[in-house]
């Protein structure tokens, strides 16, 4: 078993028409989004070098667009997802891995200023340049697809 976080804070790209009982205006700038989980998970390992995962986890989502036509758009919500993935070592120190996971946040509604849930697909490596601390890069397609660099430290003893 075992505890995780995550914190994502990302730049995006919106090109929109927005309307309201005064004006139309097209809006095209970058804005802010940070996403955050807390999880739960359990690690099934089959074999000196290959791990399958579960997870549950509490998470949350703010945009923040700022205003337009004097109309705010910031939006946030938090909910459950869940998420089973797979990880493999096929060198020391090298780690491939996949998921699917559900998220109640995955997909925003920017009309209902709410999100609702959606299943995201991510795949990626990690390279651990010390036994507790390796440097990843992973990639997540749903409604809002993103690239990330990360950095892991773990606790404890890696499969490894």
């Amino acid at each position: 078993f075992y505890l995780s976080g995550r914190v994502r804070s990302s730049v995006a790209d919106v090109d929109a028409t927005i309307t309201s009982p005064l004006t139309v205006v097209q809006a095209a700038d970058e804005f802010d989004v940070v996403t955050s989980e807390l999880a739960v998970g359990y690690v099934r390992p089959f074999g000196e070098s290959f791990d399958l995962i579960a997870e549950l986890a509490r998470e949350t989502a703010d945009f923040d667009f700022g205003s337009f036509v004097g109309e705010s758009f910031d939006t946030d919500d938090s909910g459950v997802g869940a998420r089973i993935g797979m990880r493999w070592n096929p060198r020391p120190a090298f780690e491939l891995f996949a998921s699917a996971r559900y998220s109640p946040v995955g997909k925003p509604n920017l009309s209902e200023r709410s999100f609702d849930g959606d299943v995201l697909i991510s795949t990626g490596i990690r390279w651990y340049f010390f036994e507790d601390l390796g440097l990843g890069l992973d990639f997540e397609s749903g409604d809002i697809s993103t690239v990330t660099l990360a950095m892991r430290f773990s606790f404890g003893n890696l499969a490894w």
